[in-house]
C-alpha cells in the first residue's frame, strides 16, 4: 500500500513538473490568427490574410497558410511559406474554385517552435448565371435597334486612360465600345458611372465606365454584369445603357464574350 501511495505521490509530481515547465515554453511561442479569405479581382484567386498578436520570447523567423478541401489536414498541406511585416500581418494569393470549400489556417514560427491558428472554413462563392435583365443573342451588340456581331473582342490589364483594366469591342462600320473596370472583373454587377465620377471613386461598388468610339461616355446609369466560365472566357453584358451621340441618345445593349 506504501509503494503504491509512493508511486502515486511520484506520477503526480511529474504531472505538476511537466505542467509548470510547458506553460513558459507556450509563452515563448509567438500567437498567430487567420484573419480573413476573400475573393481577389483574378479568376478562382483568394487573397488569404493572417496576423501575428504575439511574437513570443523572440522574433518571428516565418510565417504562412496551410489549406485543403478537408475539415482534417497536414500543416504541409497545400503550404505558402511568408515573412511577416513590421506590424504582424501577412497575406498571399491561392488558387481557389468557385463552388467549393476549403479548410485554412495560419501558422507562425520562432526560434522556439510553432503555432498554429484555428481552423477557418470558407465557401467559394458560385459564380453568377448571367444575371443581365434582357434577352440578349451570344456575340451581339444592339445598338439604336440594330443588332451587330463583334469583329473582335478583347481585354487588357496595363496603363489606361480609366481604370485597371478594360474590354474592348469593335463591331461594324468602325464602331467600338470601351468597357473600363477599377478591377480585373470577376461575377459580379459593376456599377456604371461616368468618365469624370469614376476617376478618384472611393466608394464600395465594383464599377465600370464605358466609351463609344474613345470619344462619346455612357450616360451613368445602370450595370454591366460579369460571368466567368469554365472554359476560362468571359461573359459581359448589358441592358439598355444610353450614349449621347451627336445630341442624340442612342440605347445599348450587349452581350460579348472574351478570353
Amino acid at each position: 500500500m506504501k509503494k503504491t501511495y509512493v508511486y502515486y505521490l511520484f506520477f503526480c509530481f511529474l504531472i505538476m513538473f511537466f505542467t509548470r515547465c510547458s506553460k513558459p515554453y507556450q509563452q515563448a511561442l509567438p500567437i498567430v490568427q487567420f484573419v480573413s479569405a476573400v475573393p481577389y479581382g483574378l479568376a478562382d484567386t483568394l487573397l488569404l490574410s493572417g496576423y501575428i498578436t504575439s511574437a513570443g520570447a523572440s522574433d518571428v523567423e516565418y510565417t504562412g497558410f496551410s489549406f485543403s478541401n478537408v475539415p482534417t489536414f497536414d500543416l504541409l498541406s497545400h503550404q505558402v511559406l511568408l515573412n511577416s511585416n513590421p506590424d504582424g500581418t501577412f497575406s498571399a494569393l491561392v488558387t481557389a474554385y468557385n463552388d467549393s470549400t476549403y479548410y485554412f489556417e495560419a501558422f507562425a514560427a520562432n526560434q522556439y517552435g510553432y503555432t498554429v491558428s484555428n481552423v477557418f472554413k470558407y465557401t467559394v462563392p458560385a459564380a453568377k448565371p448571367d444575371s443581365a435583365p434582357c434577352n440578349i443573342p451570344r456575340n451581339t451588340i444592339i445598338f439604336n435597334d440594330n443588332n451587330w456581331t463583334p469583329a473582335s473582342v478583347f481585354g487588357s490589364g496595363g496603363q489606361n486612360p480609366y481604370g485597371s483594366y478594360y474590354v474592348e469591342a469593335d463591331f461594324g462600320a468602325g464602331y467600338s465600345i470601351d468597357i473600363y473596370f477599377n478591377m480585373v472583373p470577376t461575377n459580379g454587377e459593376y456599377l456604371v458611372l461616368s468618365p469624370n465620377n469614376f476617376v478618384g471613386y472611393n466608394g464600395s461598388h465594383y464599377i465600370a465606365t464605358l466609351i463609344m468610339d474613345q470619344d462619346y461616355p455612357f450616360n451613368q446609369n445602370g450595370y454591366v454584369y460579369i460571368t466567368q466560365n469554365k472554359d476560362g472566357s468571359t461573359t459581359l453584358s448589358f441592358c439598355s445603357l444610353v450614349v449621347n451621340m451627336f445630341s442624340t441618345n442612342f440605347p445599348v445593349s450587349a452581350k460579348i464574350t472574351y478570353h
